[in-house]
């Protein structure tokens, strides 16, 4: 079966327009120019780049994407369960090896070093700030909790937040 926190609701054109391309902070990528906005007209809504956009193209999937700022602590959080579930080594106190292999956050959150590409170190401190600037909402902890009861477990960083800094000291 599926991970429920591994799967979240999404507007097909907002979805389609992300790809699996990885979640930046565009303000951290100034050479990233046109970024285009996406909106299901509704709460979500993400600003995508694509190399070679140009106005009119038809541009299936983006190279970079931004969630707004109330939703990147969702994004941190979903992110660093992931990783300390499907991710061999980290600091959990478990000492199974994971069955799904590695989770190269690089891939993930766009902060990678092409230089130094096992280097996971800017993507780190990306999810530790938007964990911060982005505390756990109410919709996000009933989501837990709904989880909780479907698949008998939580994502432990929604209820103590602070525990993401903990797992990559």
């Amino acid at each position: 079966g599926s991970d429920l926190y591994h799967i979240r609701p999404s507007d097909t054109k907002i979805n389609t327009a992300r790809g699996d391309a990885p979640f930046v902070d565009f303000d951290d990528f100034p050479k990233c120019n046109p970024v285009i906005p996406v909106s299901d007209g509704g709460p979500y809504s993400l600003k995508f780049y694509k190399d070679g956009y140009k106005s009119g193209s038809k541009t299936e999937y983006a190279d970079k994407v931004e969630v707004d700022n109330h939703f990147k602590g969702d994004i941190a959080r979903t992110v660093a369960y992931l990783y300390m579930h499907y991710k061999t080594n980290t600091n959990t106190p478990s000492d199974k090896k994971s069955l799904t292999g590695d989770l190269n956050l690089n891939d993930v959150i766009g902060y990678g070093n092409p230089e130094k590409p096992n280097d996971q170190t800017r993507a780190i401190e990306i999810l530790k700030k938007w964990n911060k600037q982005d505390k756990p909402s109410d919709v996000e902890k009933h989501r837990n909790h709904v989880v909780q009861q479907i698949q008998g477990n939580r994502n432990p960083f929604v209820d103590c937040p602070e525990l993401l800094d903990k797992m990559f000291e």
